[in-house]
């Protein structure tokens, strides 16, 4: 009898592993449907980080910069969950150069340590941390996906963007418009638009697109402003304690844009672009984004010259 229970166990044991086996390959060739990140009546926290290294060709040196901008969204209630307008409000911003070799990713947040630094030298400077409630921005997320009708106060970004007020205004406030209307895009641009399997793979194309990393990119390309090319793959779906967690792989690159004619020479200089988005599909929150942009050269610089860019992003629920 001891014998004929024990072989019962193992039976049962088997059977589960084969149940566990055939519920894994049924999730992998399953269609998947990405939830809309944007809800009508919910009040949301976006943080957008950035920090990179860049070794300038003109033997400048190496400087070390983070980037944080930290903004309220607000999703209007009682809208239709594939039209969701929102208000968006910047909050802060904090920006510093870091001076010695000792670089803090966007993941980490802002070096907790900044204005310390070793010994008798500071090795972060605070540049700015600004206060930004006044300006009001808005947008509809259509279909849970995309962001359109983005306007500042008002007034339509293209229309802020035309070359006549770019030539006659452009200014800190127009930059952050922009750079507020791309980190919301980061966030949404790279779910696909159609149901999708593990393996599957879509094409992103946008435009222009204005990065935190400014600097870096007006230097080396010859234009603050880049347009996007990206392949991604849905690569894994995981189910865990809070859900079942998508993944997202993202290849692509991007190049230096003229806004209009003549506003400044090209360098043929581009980022090659690597990251992984992370979706809960059961509660529809944004679980991680991080981006890598490395500078790829179109001729080889005379002195030593590189610049790794890395770009992360969060949205939560509003905890105030």
């Amino acid at each position: 009898m001891p014998q004929k229970a024990g072989s019962s166990v193992r039976m049962w044991q088997v059977m589960l592993l084969i149940a566990v086996c055939v519920a894994g390959c049924a999730a992998q060739g399953e269609s998947i449907r990405f939830p809309a990140l944007f809800r009508p009546g919910e009040n949301l926290t976006l943080t957008l980080r950035d920090g990179h290294a860049t070794e300038m060709p003109d033997g400048s040196g190496r400087h070390l910069q983070f980037c944080e901008i930290t903004m309220a969204v607000t999703a209007e209630p009682g809208s239709a969950s594939r039209r969701v307008p929102i208000t968006v409000r910047p909050l802060r911003m904090d920006s510093g150069l870091a001076r010695e070799p000792n670089c803090h990713g966007p993941d980490e947040g802002v070096p907790a340590e900044r204005g310390q630094g070793t010994g008798d030298q500071p090795q972060v400077e605070v540049e700015s941390s600004l206060h930004l409630q006044a300006m009001i921005l808005r947008a509809v997320v259509r279909q849970g996906k995309r962001i359109a009708q983005f306007t500042r106060n008002g007034t339509s970004l293209d229309e802020l963007l035309s070359e006549k007020n770019l030539k006659d205004n452009w200014s800190g406030e127009l930059w952050l418009t922009c750079v507020c209307r791309t980190g919301l895009e980061d966030v949404l641009a790279y779910l696909p638009d159609r149901p999708v399997k593990v393996g599957d793979t879509w094409t992103v194309t946008r435009g222009p697109l204005f990065p935190l990393y400014v600097i870096a990119i007006g230097y080396l390309t010859g234009s603050a402003a880049v347009r996007e090319k990206a392949t991604c793959s849905l690569t894994d779906v995981r189910h865990g304690p809070g859900g079942r967690i998508a993944e997202i792989h993202i290849t692509g690159r991007r190049d230096g844009v003229a806004l209009y004619p003549a506003t400044g020479a090209l360098t043929g200089n581009f980022f090659a672009c690597r990251g992984t988005v992370r979706v809960n599909l059961d509660t529809g929150r944004l679980v991680k984004f991080r981006m890598e942009r490395t500078a790829r050269f179109k001729e080889p610089p005379r002195t030593r010259s590189e610049c790794n860019l890395i770009e992360s992003v969060s949205l939560q629920p509003t905890t105030d």
